[in-house]
Formats: C-alpha cells, structure tokens, sequence
C-alpha cells in the first residue's frame, strides 16, 4: 500500500503524534494512517475535543522509507509561525530605539 493518511486544520498544519500541530517539517513526528476509517475516527475525535477546529484528511504518497512525501509548510505570519510573526511585527516599528527596545522586553 504506498497511500497513507494525513490529518490538516484549518491552518494547514499537519496533526503530529504528539496531538498537537506543526508545519510538516518532520515527516516522521506527523500523524499518519494507513487506512482511511481510521483517521476519520481521529478526525471525529479532534472535533468533539474542539468544536472550532476544522479538519481534513489528506492521502499522500509514501518515500522510500514509508514516510508521507510532503512539502512542509512555509513560514508566513498567516500560518503562526512565530519567528517571522515576530520579525514582521518589529519591522513596523518605526524608529531603530523602538526596535531595540522590544527586541530587549
């Protein structure tokens, strides 16, 4: 079987083993299914836990070492991903004072 089962939020970050949610930058810490009535069932289960969270289950391919072939999501403020959510938020800043001193807080 080389097709296997991922589970994405709203956000399109992939649902680690872990139960909580990254961008796909490790293929081998994600949750994956091989059969499809399974990750629904995760699926339902992540709904009743958070009525607000919206999911989906994804089929992708297999490498050669059983892994899912993704490409991991980048980094935008859109995805929360903090790094650059911060590096965005003191390019806005105005003066290079303002800068340093919310870099220092």
């Amino acid at each position: 079987m080389s097709q296997i089962y991922l589970i994405r939020d709203q956000h399109d970050r992939f649902l680690d083993k872990s139960g909580d949610w990254s961008h796909g930058e490790d293929a081998r810490g994600l949750y994956r299914s091989n059969h499809k009535d399974e990750a629904i069932n995760q699926m339902v289960e992540l709904s009743v836990k958070n009525p607000e969270l919206r999911v989906r289950i994804e089929p992708a391919e297999r490498d050669e070492k059983g892994l899912p072939k993704i490409t991991p999501l980048p980094c935008t403020p859109q995805n929360d991903c903090e790094e650059v959510a911060n590096d965005d938020q003191q390019s806005l800043l105005s003066t290079p004072e303002e800068q340093q001193t919310q870099a220092t807080a």
